[in-house]
């Protein structure tokens, strides 16, 4: 993009990004602005990074040119390289929020060398002819969290809101709906547990052909450059972007579907998964069925967010429930990613029946979900296939009646909504 340059860098080798499976890594997004008198870096990248970040800055840019540097967020992975490249500037401003300037003199005390102009909510920056404008996103996802909008270029620098997970960078690479599932992962793992604060900042872009209102003042926005994967061209990326946010934040997805999610010591609960699998495949619902052992924690977390329901099924471990299944199922509480959705639990005991459906009720009704109730078998013998048909029926009339629905719906319906488990 003409008079924009990204300077990030990619990291290849990370497989696990606040707990986001990680199939090819992930990149870590900085800007360079330029024009015929000023030189603007928006954000930098991990320190152990930064001489690849020196190395891509300097193929643009002359260090010496370089005055102004605007950070959006205080976190390690858009900041590390700050300090270090202060160090090796002539003179430059960290322009960045209160809360920012406050986080990076206690992460980098040394930093209070080096001169700040704080920017405030609304304030405009003029650097010869660029101007920028300030957005601040309170806890999206930090504290001090602030997006810069780019007046002349109509582009929003949006730190972590419309980020996404992966490493690439060319949306050409992808088409809308894969790019808008991986804002929709990216939007529940991160921001899950702020999506009413999330909605109030959405609402604030509404679409007028290419005009957002945000906080009482219009703008054009034609691009998203974000922290986090790839850069969002054209009106069409753009309502994406917000469409994938806000679809996070009110809905359930529209299409059946269910995550049968599971540990296993002897093979017991493997065969009573696929009893689950075969019987709700058989109606239509796609179906995610996942090992604990052999699948990583956050790309299961990846297929409930595409769920309305959950089957989750244990053996007895210790007088509890697997602890693989004890960390998935924090994983889901802390991202709320079954509010409102409906489970079923399963397994497979010795000697100690009973132990696991007490176990599993407190979990998932504490992750604000429906418990429907709890099958198992001494030693995951099945004689007869037709408690846990049953069973499917029921659940498949439950998960149709949730496709779809808005949040607001479910809460207005939740203190009548009974379930087997109650």
């Amino acid at each position: 993009m003409k008079g924009v340059e990204t300077i990030g860098v990619v990291d290849y080798n990370e497989q696990d990004f606040h707990k986001l499976h990680l199939s090819n890594g992930i990149n870590y997004n900085s800007y360079m602005i330029k024009d015929n008198n000023e030189t603007v870096i928006i954000d930098t990248v991990p320190e152990s990074y930064f001489h690849q970040f020196l190395i891509n800055i300097q193929y643009h840019a002359q260090l010496s040119d370089i005055k102004h540097i605007i950070i959006n967020h205080a976190e390690q992975e858009s900041s590390g390289s700050l300090l270090p490249f202060l160090r090796v500037l002539e003179d430059a401003t960290i322009y960045c929020s209160h809360k920012c300037a406050q986080t990076l003199k206690f992460l980098y005390p040394d930093i209070i060398q080096f001169k700040f102009q704080l920017i405030s909510r609304r304030e405009t920056l003029k650097l010869g002819e660029l101007e920028f404008k300030f957005i601040q996103i309170p806890l999206l996802h930090w504290p001090d969290s602030t997006m810069t909008y780019y007046v002349n270029k109509h582009i929003l620098f949006s730190s972590d809101l419309f980020s996404q997970i992966g490493a690439e960078t060319d949306q050409a690479s992808k088409t809308i709906y894969e790019i808008k599932n991986e804002l929709s992962d990216y939007a529940q793992n991160i921001f899950g547990s702020y999506k009413t604060l999330l909605l109030d900042n959405l609402q604030k872009f509404k679409a007028v052909s290419q005009d957002f209102e945000l906080q009482d003042e219009l703008y054009t926005i034609k691009s998203i450059l974000p922290a986090h994967g790839m850069y969002l061209h054209g009106v069409n990326y753009v309502q994406a972007a917000i469409d994938a946010y806000t679809d996070v934040c009110c809905s359930i997805p529209k299409n059946p579907s269910v995550l049968i999610a599971y540990d296993t010591l002897y093979g017991n609960s493997v065969k009573q998964a696929q009893l689950f699998s075969q019987f709700l495949s058989s109606k239509g619902v796609i179906v995610h069925i996942h090992s604990v052992r052999t699948t990583p924690l956050a790309q299961i977390a990846f297929s409930m967010n595409q769920s309305q329901g959950l089957i989750i099924g244990s053996p007895v471990f210790n007088q509890d429930i697997s602890p693989l299944l004890v960390e998935l199922l924090y994983l889901f509480q802390s991202t709320d990613s079954l509010e409102y959705k409906i489970s079923y639990s399963f397994g497979s005991y010795g000697w100690n029946k009973g132990i696991l459906e007490p176990i599993f009720r407190d979990e998932l009704k504490g992750a604000n979900c429906h418990y429907l109730g709890h099958v198992e078998y001494k030693m995951g013998l099945i004689k007869d296939n037709t408690e846990i048909q049953k069973v499917c029926d029921s659940f498949y009339k439950k998960l149709i009646n949730l496709c779809g629905k808005t949040f607001q719906t479910l809460k207005e319906e939740a203190s009548n909504f009974e379930t087997s488990g109650q």
